[in-house]
């Protein structure tokens, strides 16, 4: 199991608490599109998803639901278990 390394005094603060993380990344999606004209107007339309491909992680946040507070944590360390 993989952990992400964070700011240890926000962890050891909060580590019994309930808590969510959010990472936020880049992701390139790619969906099969038709064209179509309405009303004079030509659109690019959405189909089905083709594929997707994660490009690449901005942060991550950890956030503690108790004490409503959150703190950016590090994404480019991992702590092996």
């Amino acid at each position: 199991m993989a952990n992400f390394d964070g700011t240890q005094e926000f962890m050891e603060a909060h580590k019994d608490h309930s808590l969510s993380i959010s990472i936020v990344s880049t992701v390139d999606t790619r969906y099969i599109t038709e064209i179509v004209e309405i009303k004079g107007h030509l659109y690019a339309v959405e189909g089905e998803k083709d594929s997707e491909e994660h490009v690449e992680d901005q942060g991550a946040y950890l956030y503690c639901h108790d004490c409503l507070v959150e703190e950016e944590i590090n994404l480019g360390e991992w702590l092996e278990d």
